[in-house]
């Protein structure tokens, strides 16, 4: 994430992390981008996810957030969870928009949208990021199997008022080097300016 003048680093008991304060009300997670605690147990990092969230609220002008150092617990699993708050400290709008960034083992098809335990609130705002995935020839799921759930930041966000939904990729999305890596991008790009336009981001 060099290069990233306005990217700040923060440290709290639960953890370290990265932020970014945008001017678009849109934000972009990666709360897995560090190894993190689940249950006791260590739960794999999942690399590649917090320079792509930077990278896109940096070209859209919105906000990103991402782990930095080895988590005391599980942003995306644990209630209540800090790293939670402070989304909500960088997009405190409650009609913003939370794409929250995942990384999946294959399972034949790119991505996954998961559009929480409220997906009303995401109606209208997925499908556009399905089509933008379609035209680039990414296959997709939605809900299966991962759906985004009650003890989520999809969920947790969703019922503040959050327009989230959590979005899982296979790891080649996230390898620069790969031929998948800038057709993603492509993607997620269009699908924010899509939302610029049609008034979704306002």
């Amino acid at each position: 994430m060099e290069g990233l003048s306005d990217t700040t680093f923060h440290q709290a008991n639960w953890g370290s992390w990265r932020q970014l304060q945008g001017s678009v009300p849109i934000l972009f997670s990666a709360p897995h981008e560090i190894a993190q605690i689940r249950n006791s147990n260590m739960k794999v990092a999942e690399p590649g996810t917090g320079d792509l969230a930077f990278l896109l609220a940096e070209k859209v002008g919105g906000s990103a957030i991402a782990t930095a150092d080895v988590q005391a617990g599980d942003p995306n699993w644990d209630i209540g969870h800090p790293y939670r708050d402070v989304i909500r400290e960088l997009l405190p709008s409650p009609q913003g928009i939370v794409i929250d960034l995942h990384m999946m083992k294959d399972r034949g098809f790119m991505t996954c949208i998961g559009c929480g335990n409220f997906p009303d609130l995401v109606d209208g705002i997925w499908q556009e990021l399905a089509t933008e995935f379609t035209r680039e020839y990414i296959s997709l799921s939605v809900g299966w199997p991962f759906n985004g759930g009650r003890k989520t930041i999809t969920t947790d966000l969703q019922i503040s008022g959050y327009r989230a939904f959590q979005l899982e990729m296979r790891s080649d999305c996230y390898d620069t080097s790969s031929e998948t890596y800038p057709k993603i991008e492509r993607a997620l790009l269009a699908f924010v300016e899509k939302l610029k336009t049609n008034g979704s981001l306002l």
